[in-house]
């Protein structure tokens, strides 16, 4: 892969990863809340 396809397999990557950081985040500040 290379080009743009190579551009958007790292761009998912980069989101996906994002995305779980996000989850992480947010499972913590309501877990914050509940406590």
């Amino acid at each position: 892969m290379g080009g743009l396809g190579g551009t958007l397999v790292q761009y998912f990557e980069i989101m996906q990863v994002l995305q779980v950081d996000l989850n992480k985040k947010c499972l913590q500040s309501a877990q914050n809340r509940a406590a």
